[in-house]
């Protein structure tokens, strides 16, 4: 309260300036006026050879300048003083206020009604002419504001503009509160260095919140249809225009753009979470199949133990438990496999190198899909020399599984699909290679979208699977520092997907990096 008061004590101080203020300009106007007649009086003195009605366009000219500059009341005043001086000094008899002839009567009444007339047009005309300027600096402002209101992303941002601007242009300090989404609200108050933030800022909340307000400040909410989304206060004491064109469109502008981001953000927020489920059942379906397989291996390893107990030799017992063992490791590395994907798609994974010979890599993965190829067969093409990379060796196996899944479905029955291991330049490659229909040019970057399947294979079979496969494939060669991209095939005809290793993986160089 204590700095409220001090606030009025200044505002009652600054009321008498502005009147003295006023007083000045008014002062100036009049001997402005006075100036530009007794400035007329000396043309007209110097042109005193012209005829004598000829002399009083001279102090019309002058009336008309004095009503350009400063108005209405001073030109009237000028059309009085400059009929004064053209009777006194340039109508017979000169010195008085007499006048002789008819004629110059006449010429006085004329020149008195014609300069009244256009002084007064002359200062409407000045006028309008201000209105006009006021209206365009509001809309240049406007504009600016509105584009500002266009780029903010934040509403703190908004609230921050909002502020700025009613201060300027109201000349009092004006609190703005506006909410934030989960942060709760954002607040803002200008001009910054002046006193009593806490107060108006309370006060701005409070309205934001539908409580009661703090008498010693008035508020506007600022509205989207029926919902608020923020609020201006000022105080009592200050004059108070929120209502006016200007101050009124800024919190327009400033409404609308705390809507949209409202929108946007739940759009943003149904957008995420529908993807996450789609994301979710699609990781789910894509490895269903390998997880039911080793379940499917386990059980009947051990219904086969308990219902033959008796039948089973010791060395068909031994079998089966290795591979309920056996089965029960490749579980697990399926459930690591999905765990890995998941976090890829949060950008999280984190690579357990090992040094593996690429060639045991390409024929476990050929080994998982042989079910699926059925009557295909898998063609490996590997350097007589091992190949020791320094790599993930689990998913570095799944891509190439995903990739030699996904050109089995696109194979003629009976073609064979190839898995070749080369180097290029200085990356170590990994080709596989089909002899089906292959992938136009214009589709060949969007095949590594999640959820994007071509409609059709070349068996005449629409195509299945849930478009994850080849984006998973991605992410995993990405993590390793590669690439995956898609090629011609062999002669033109089919596809060849191309995983491309950095030489780093050949002497460990990017082990360093990871996570």
């Amino acid at each position: 309260m204590e700095s409220l008061s001090t606030r009025a004590r200044a505002a009652a101080v600054a009321r008498p300036a502005g009147r003295f203020a006023g007083r000045g300009a008014a002062l100036r106007a009049w001997l402005g006026a006075s100036a530009t007649v007794a400035a007329a009086a000396l043309v007209a003195m110097a042109l005193q050879r012209l005829s004598h009605p000829n002399l009083s366009v001279v102090f019309l000219c002058a009336v008309l300048v004095v009503a350009a500059v400063w108005g209405r009341w001073p030109s009237m005043y000028a059309s009085v003083l400059s009929f004064l001086v053209y009777n006194v000094f340039f109508t017979q008899p000169l010195f008085t206020l007499r006048v002789d002839a008819e004629g110059d009567v006449a010429t006085l009444v004329f020149f008195l009604a014609i300069a009244a007339l256009a002084g007064h047009i002359a200062a409407a005309a000045r006028t309008q002419m201000a209105l006009h300027r006021d209206g365009l600096r509001r809309m240049s402002r406007l504009f600016e504001f509105t584009r500002r209101m266009s780029a903010a992303s934040r509403p703190a941002a908004v609230a921050d503009a909002l502020a700025g601007e009613l201060a300027r242009e109201l000349g009092s300090p004006v609190a703005v509160c506006v909410a934030n989404g989960q942060a709760g609200v954002a607040s803002a108050w200008a001009p910054v260095q002046a006193p009593g933030r806490e107060a108006g800022v309370s006060a701005a909340c409070a309205l934001l919140a539908g409580t009661q307000l703090d008498p010693a400040w008035h508020g506007v909410p600022l509205l989207a249809g029926e919902r608020r989304l923020g609020a201006v206060c000022l105080e009592h004491a200050a004059t108070f225009a929120l209502h006016e064109p200007l101050p009124g469109n800024l919190c327009d502008q400033a409404a609308v753009a705390l809507e949209r981001m409202r929108l946007a953000a739940e759009l943003e927020q149904a957008r995420v979470t529908q993807e996450s489920e789609q994301l979710r059942g699609a990781l789910l379906a894509s490895v269903s199949h390998d997880l039911r397989t080793p379940l499917a291996a386990i059980t009947g390893a051990a219904s086969s133990l308990l219902e033959l107990e008796a039948k089973v030799s010791v060395q068909d017992r031994r079998e089966l438990l290795e591979g309920v063992l056996a089965e029960s490791g490749r579980l697990d590395r399926y459930i690591q496999n999905l765990l890995d994907m998941t976090r890829l798609g949060h950008g999280a994974i984190s690579l357990r190198r090992e040094w593996v010979d690429l060639a045991d890599i390409a024929q476990a993965a050929a080994e998982r899909v042989r079910p699926v190829l059925a009557r295909e067969r898998i063609e490996i093409q590997a350097p007589e020399d091992a190949t020791l990379v320094n790599v993930h060796g689990a998913l570095l196996e799944q891509a190439l599984v995903n990739l030699l899944d996904n050109a089995a479905r696109f194979s003629p029955p009976g073609e064979p699909v190839k898995l070749q291991i080369h180097r290029v330049a200085d990356e170590l490659c990994i080709d596989v290679v089909d002899r089906g229909p292959g992938i136009a040019p214009a589709q060949r970057a969007k095949v590594f979208d999640m959820f994007y399947r071509v409609q059709r294979t070349d068996r005449g079979e629409s195509a299945t699977g849930t478009g994850l496969g080849l984006a998973i494939c991605k992410g995993m060669v990405g993590a390793h520092g590669g690439r995956v991209e898609v090629l011609d095939g062999d002669g033109g005809r089919g596809t060849r997907m191309r995983i491309a290793l950095p030489a780093s993986v050949l002497d460990g160089a990017g082990a360093q990096h990871d996570g």
